[in-house]
C-alpha cells in the first residue's frame, strides 16, 4: 500500500509536500527527526530519505519505520554526499513543494503548516526560517552554539539571528517550489558543502525569490568538539572558494574577510623578519583571539573562553581551507565517495 501525496488539493490545511533528507549515521536522532514529522500538524507529507552508505543502524532503523509508515520512503546515495542524495530523492518527488531537512534537524510541530502558508501567501521560490542550536550538555558543546550564533563568530548571516522577514541571499535548509528546482537543475553535486547556498544564489539569478522568516525555526545540533568545528569550518571555506570560481559575482566583503587573515600574518612576519619572526604572528594571532574573548564575554562571560576559541578556530580553519582550495580544488562529484564528511549537515553563513 502507498500514501503519495496529492497535489490537486489547494488550501494550506492540504497542500502536499516532500520532505527530502539526506542522511549518514544519524542513528541517534533519526527516532526523534521522524517522531516529530508524525507529530506535524499539517498531515499532507511524504519523507524521503537517502542514505549516504550508513555504517551505523541508521538504515536499518529508516527500514523499519518505513515498514510501518507508508509515507516514509528510503532510496541510497550511493555517492555519499549531500547534495547527491538530495537530488536523489527529488527523483522521488512528485508534489509541487519540496521541504529539505537534515538528519539532525529538529522540527517544531508547527513547521510543516507554516511553510505551507508561507508558500501560500509568499510568491518566493524559496522560504526559510532561522537555525536555532540544540546543544549537547557540556561547556565546550554550549560554547560552539554561542559561537555558531554570532556574528563575531560564524558570521552576520540572516538565518543565525532574529529580525524581520525579508528577501535574503540564502536560509537554512530552506523549502523550494519543485518547478523553481526543475529550473534551475537541483543542487550542484560539485561544490563540497556550500551547496544551498549556491543553489539559492542560482534561484536568484533566475529571477526568484529567497525569503527568510525568522519566526520559522528549525533546532538543530552543534558540533561538540572543537577538533570537529575546525574541521567544518575548513571545509567550508574550501567549498566557497569553488563557488566563487563558478559564480565570481556572489563573493560579498563578509565571505572574504577571512580569507585575508592568513595574507596579513604572512606580510607581518616578512616585515618583522628577522628580529620579530614569530614574535609579530603570534601578536596578531593572540590579539584576535583578545578581541574575540572580549566579544565573547558580552555574550556570555561562564562560556567566553570557550566560545572565543571556537570563534577563532571557526575563522583560521575557513581561511586555511580557501587557500587550500586554491592549491586542490575540490573533485568532481563521485571521485571522494570515500569520505562520509561530505554527507554531514553544512551551512554556509
Amino acid at each position: 500500500m502507498t500514501n503519495r501525496c496529492s497535489t490537486s488539493d489547494t488550501g494550506r490545511d492540504d497542500l502536499a509536500l516532500t520532505v527530502v533528507c539526506p542522511v549518514f549515521n544519524e542513528a541517534a536522532n533519526i527516532d526523534e527527526v521522524v517522531d516529530r514529522l508524525r507529530g506535524q500538524t499539517h498531515t499532507n507529507w511524504r519523507v524521503v530519505f537517502a542514505d549516504g552508505r550508513s555504517t551505523d543502524d541508521t538504515k536499518a532503523r529508516l527500514n523499519q519505520l518505513a515498514s510501518e509508515d507508508d509515507r516514509i520512503v528510503v532510496i541510497d546515495n550511493p555517492k555519499r554526499l549531500q547534495s547527491a542524495g538530495l537530488n536523489a530523492a527529488l527523483l522521488h518527488c512528485d508534489t509541487d513543494l519540496v521541504v529539505r531537512i537534515d538528519g539532525h534537524s529538529f522540527l517544531e510541530p508547527d513547521y510543516l503548516e507554516r511553510v505551507a502558508g508561507l508558500m501560500l501567501d509568499i510568491d518566493a521560490a524559496v522560504v526559510g526560517g532561522r537555525m536555532v542550536p540544540r546543544p549537547a550538555p557540556g561547556m565546550v558543546a554550549q560554547a560552539i552554539a554561542v559561537a555558531n550564533q554570532a556574528s563575531w563568530g560564524a558570521g552576520p548571516g540572516r538565518f543565525h539571528h532574529d529580525g524581520e522577514p525579508g528577501p535574503v541571499d540564502t536560509v537554512y535548509l530552506g523549502s523550494f517550489r519543485r518547478a523553481w528546482l526543475d529550473k534551475v537543475g537541483g543542487w550542484a553535486e560539485d561544490v563540497g558543502v556550500n551547496e544551498d547556498y549556491e543553489l539559492n544564489y542560482r534561484i536568484r539569478q533566475a529571477g526568484g525569490t529567497v525569503w527568510l522568516d525568522p519566526s520559522l525555526q528549525v533546532g538543530y545540533e552543534p558540533r561538540t568538539r572543537l577538533s570537529a568545528v575546525a574541521k567544518q569550518y575548513h571545509r567550508y571555506g574550501k567549498s566557497k572558494l569553488t563557488v566563487m570560481r563558478r559564480h565570481p559575482a556572489s563573493a560579498q566583503p563578509r565571505q572574504l574577510a577571512p580569507a585575508a587573515g592568513p595574507i596579513v600574518l604572512g606580510l607581518a612576519t616578512l616585515i618583522g623578519w628577522p628580529a620579530a619572526t614569530w614574535r609579530v604572528p603570534l601578536a596578531l594571532l593572540g590579539g584576535h583571539y583578545a578581541l574575540l574573548l572580549a566579544l565573547a564575554a558580552r555574550a556570555s562571560k561562564r562560556l567566553a573562553i570557550p566560545a572565543a576559541a571556537a570563534a577563532w578556530l571557526m575563522h583560521w580553519s575557513w581561511a586555511t581551507g580557501f587557500w587550500s582550495a586554491v592549491i586542490r580544488p575540490i573533485p568532481p562529484a563521485g571521485l571522494d565517495t570515500d569520505s562520509p564528511t561530505l554527507i554531514s549537515s553544512e551551512v554556509d553563513a
